[in-house]
């Protein structure tokens, strides 16, 4: 998320490569038979799979967020000087 700057695109990317590794470890784990006494193959992918399939929700979410034009502001403060007020005032103000 730092990497990606917290931006869609970035975050979307990050959620497939992690979707894919997590797919990576279940392969990797049914090929070496780990987990066999206790958890059977059925239960490591069905894990797995639940895993991927929220990585992969998440990831297609971001992108169809990174396709959206926003509308970039910024907040201003300023000091009001009108008497009798002397205090913060925030604004939204719009870049052109």
């Amino acid at each position: 998320a730092i990497i990606a700057r917290f931006r869609p695109r970035g975050m979307a990317r990050g959620l497939f490569a992690a979707a894919f590794t997590q797919a990576l470890i279940a392969v990797i784990a049914l090929i070496a038979g780990l987990g066999a006494p206790v958890d059977g193959p059925r239960e490591i992918v069905g894990v797995n799979a639940f895993f991927v399939v929220l990585f992969v929700g998440s990831a297609l979410l971001f992108q169809k967020a990174a396709r959206v034009p926003v509308e970039r502001s910024e907040v201003c403060c300023r000091i009001s000087f009108s008497p009798p007020f002397h205090f913060w005032r925030c604004r939204v103000s719009r870049w052109s």
